[in-house]
Parts: structure tokens; sequence; C-alpha cells
């Protein structure tokens, strides 16, 4: 299936777009997932500004340093699975933030409530 992406009628040209019309492995992920929904990752580089870790359907995601809290980055191994709470889905961007933070006040605020 293919779906006009633009007509040019001084050229008399049409373009055609495919991938527009199949669901991004972003978009399936957020279809399956919420914000703040604890998931499990596992670690697939270590930057300087964060890492990035990979997710079920082949999906990746970053976790900023200052949201691994309180893992230290440096610690971290390739291949580790972690948990982490989902901090932003931007299928737009095709982006997901995870944060270790956030999964430790989503664990205090449970055990308050209980």
């Amino acid at each position: 299936t293919w779906e006009i992406a633009k007509i040019n009628a001084d050229d008399e040209k049409i373009s055609l777009n495919r991938k527009s019309l199949e669901e991004s492995p972003i978009d399936q992920f957020a279809t399956n997932h919420k914000m703040n929904e604890v998931v499990k990752a596992t670690v697939r580089d270590v930057k300087d500004f964060g890492v990035f870790v990979s997710l079920e359907g082949g999906v990746d995601a970053l976790i900023r340093n200052e949201d691994l809290y309180p893992l230290i980055p440096e610690e971290l191994e390739i291949g580790q699975t972690i948990e982490a709470a989902i901090l932003v889905i931007d299928a737009k961007r095709d982006r997901i933030r995870l944060s270790v933070k956030k999964l430790e006040r989503i664990k205090d605020q449970k055990m308050l409530d209980e």
C-alpha cells in the first residue's frame, strides 16, 4: 500500500510514500506502554551524557545521566539488564527517555501508599 506524499502539478509528478503507512516500532511501543510504567532495559552503550538501552520490539531509549541515580554510569556493563520508568515517549521524533530516578520515586510512593 502506498500513500500520495506530494503532487507537483507544475512538473506533473506524484511522490509516493510507503513508510508512513507502516507503524514504527516506537508507535507500537507507545500503543503498548504508558508514562511512568516500569520496563526492563538492556544497556547497549554508555556515553558521556547518558546510557542507551534496548527495549522490547527492537526499540532503543536514552537514560540521561541525571536520570540514572542511584546507578553510576561507569559501573554499568554492556548487556546488563536494568529497570527504569518511562519518562517520555515522543513518537514524532522517534525518541523514548527512561528514568531510574523516577522509578525510585515510584517505588517510594508505593511504599507510602501501603
